[in-house]
């Protein structure tokens, strides 16, 4: 190896080199049955050992190719006595020697061969164990299963305590035995509570025949009394047109006769007469709700508000009210045509009655999708409903105002609760006092449960 280098200010070269002979001892030290050669970068043999060993000559061409392939590999070649040897080839820099080692395949593979042998030998040694082991957790296991096999059979016996007997003082698990023990309990525990059942059973059935007894004898009576209103009214409402009438003729014919206080007594005594006939058609209605029979149909809400909106046009005209309905509309239902509009109708109605004087009134109608279906918001900016009275107002005959002040006889929303409820359905009312009122109500998606009472 030589090497430019600096002495004294003037350039001079350095020479490294090295005697193959100098290797000679080492290899002789090694001992067989390694073969090792060194070769110089032209692969010629420099040193090898054993002396007469002559592998790396006899596949100089193959040695030579691996060199100048990638300057180091692997080969297996065979030898002078006819064994295979693996020769391993690789260049040593930077001197660009090339050193060769070979050993007999054989005992290459010896170390694996032995290693292999162990671990079989230390598999087998581990598994003979287990094998005895799991055999012996079997038998017990089995015995076992055969004891609880007798215990499923007694089960199903008539009797199970009777048939029933626990594992002997041998049986081979003690865990199963106390698995048995319990289910024998457990079996007693049943047997008790199957008992119970059918004392049970026995009072539904008895309940169920009285509930279907007392179901028809009140379809019965719920008949009965409807005819009784339709009846009771129309004989109510003939004596008040009478009284009505005949105060008219009296007016007139004591026109002339009467002074103010009497006018005044006349008219009180026919704004009574009238508000009584108004109380009957109420709750004629009332008591209509969910007895009409009408089958249920298709209601479009839109259509709905609008055909209101068409009937109340007087009054919202007077109050200039604004009716809106929030975008995306409002959602197509089954239900009862004629009672929805009801519905609608007082709702509406209310909104223009309470609304207030400083500001014109304004109603707001929308829907969403809710858990059982939809929500429908009549919404308001009226007087309010003071809190106190927010349960209160869905009560049948319920004024929060005197007629002199609000007209009406306090059935409005009596009538829109049950309307609601026939619908399967529940209302409730959001109110702030002076801010006005959201009246919210619920209809099934699917059709409700009509018709009922």
């Amino acid at each position: 190896m030589m090497k430019p280098v600096s002495v004294a200010g003037r350039p001079h070269v350095l020479a490294v080199g090295l005697f193959a002979s100098r290797f000679e001892p080492l290899f002789d030290r090694t001992l067989a049955p390694w073969s090792v050669a060194l070769l110089d970068g032209g692969t010629k043999t420099v040193a090898m050992l054993p002396r007469e060993d002559n592998l790396a000559e006899r596949h100089h061409a193959r040695i030579a190719e691996t060199v100048e392939a990638g300057g180091q590999g692997r080969l297996a070649l065979p030898h002078a006595d006819g064994t295979e040897h693996l020769l391993v080839v690789e260049r040593i820099p930077p001197s660009g020697w090339v050193a060769v080692s070979a050993l007999p395949r054989s005992i290459a593979e010896e170390p694996a061969k032995r290693t292999a042998l162990i671990y079989a030998v230390g598999a087998l040694l581990l598994a003979l164990p287990s094998v005895l082991l799991a055999s012996w957790l079997g038998w017990r296991l089995a015995r076992s299963m055969k004891g609880l096999a007798a215990f499923g059979s007694a089960m199903g016996h008539p009797s199970p305590l009777a048939a029933l007997s626990l594992p002997t003082e041998g049986a081979p698990c003690q865990e199963l035995e106390v698995v048995a023990e319990a289910l024998q309990n457990a079996a007693g525990e049943i047997a008790a509570r199957d008992a119970q059942l059918r004392q049970q059973r026995d009072l539904a059935e008895e309940s169920a025949t009285r509930i279907a007894s007392q179901s028809e004898e009140l379809a019965r009576s719920n008949t009965e009394l409807e005819q009784f209103a339709y009846i009771a009214s129309h004989d109510l409402r003939e004596p008040l047109r009478m009284v009505s009438s005949f105060l008219t003729l009296l007016e007139r014919h004591l026109d002339d006769r009467m002074d103010d206080e009497a006018r005044e007594f006349m008219g009180y005594a026919r704004d009574g007469a009238l508000r009584m006939d108004q109380m009957i058609l109420d709750l004629l209605q009332y008591s209509r709700v969910g007895r009409t029979g009408t089958a249920v149909e298709t209601v479009d809400l839109n259509r709905l508000v609008e055909q209101v909106r068409r009937e109340l046009a007087p009054k919202i005209a007077e109050a200039g009210a604004e009716v809106v309905v929030e975008s995306p509309g409002l959602p197509v239902i089954a239900g009862d045509q004629g009672e929805l509009e009801r519905l609608f109708l007082n709702l509406m109605g209310n909104a223009l009655k309470y609304r207030a004087p400083e500001r014109p009134a304004r109603i707001t109608v929308s829907a969403r999708t809710a858990e059982d279906g939809w929500q429908v918001t009549v919404a308001d900016n009226g007087i309010g409903i003071e809190p106190q009275f927010h349960q209160r107002i869905f009560a049948i005959f319920q004024r929060l105002h005197t007629r002199e002040k609000y007209e009406g006889n306090g059935i409005g929303l009596a009538i829109c609760k049950k309307v609601v409820e026939h619908h399967g359905g529940r209302i409730w009312v959001d109110s702030t006092p002076g801010s006005g009122s959201a009246f919210h109500f619920t209809l099934p998606a699917g059709p409700p449960p009509l018709p009922h009472s």
